[in-house]
């Protein structure tokens, strides 16, 4: 059965992640020619489906490999840090899938660079996109490694100082990545 989790949860990252790396990627591609179809907004849903889609099976399967060995896991560095950039990643999603999309759909069809709200909210927007890519690389990272030779602490501070470097070029680049003049 183990084995059958393991592969649940390869697939669940691996939906989830490329999910979520082809909506960062629409995303920065519709901002760039700085209108967004109805046919992108599809596509951004679609993506985002994959993503909950992968979360789900990532989640599900988790859970089983959890409660298989609980003890060992809850000792775990490498799995509590996984879980805590999950967790992000969830909420992270909520807030996108609530907030953006929806906003995105007002904005479909319309010069967005033209939009003050478009030029307001397209901060956070950004801020989301690369809490999403920097964690999806981290959860993937640590999945990947045997084991991790850092203190939780140490761990997700690292994981921390990322997201607010990550999170401090993208409003940096801002105007050159969306295409927008002030």
């Amino acid at each position: 059965m183990h084995l059958i989790f393991v592969i649940g949860h390869l697939f669940g990252v691996a939906i989830g992640a490329g999910g979520a790396f082809v909506s960062d990627a629409l995303f920065l591609r519709s901002a760039r020619d700085r209108v967004l179809s109805d046919d992108e907004i599809k596509l951004l849903n679609t993506a985002g489906a994959m993503v909950w889609l992968g979360l789900g099976l990532l989640v599900l399967s988790g859970i089983a490999m959890f409660l298989a060995r609980p003890e060992e896991l809850l000792n775990s560095v490498k799995f509590i840090a996984k879980m805590s950039i999950v967790f992000v990643i969830i909420l992270n999603g909520i807030v996108f899938h609530t907030y953006h999309i929806p906003h995105m759909k007002r904005h479909a069809g319309k010069h967005m660079p033209k939009s003050s709200t478009f030029k307001k909210r397209s901060r956070f927007m950004l801020l989301s996109g690369s809490i999403s890519v920097t964690s999806w690389l981290c959860a993937v990272l640590l999945g990947a490694l045997p084991s991790v030779p850092f203190t939780l602490v140490q761990t997700l501070g690292l994981y921390c100082g990322l997201l607010i470097i990550v999170g401090i070029l993208t409003q940096l680049f801002r105007p050159f990545i969306l295409g927008i003049r002030h």
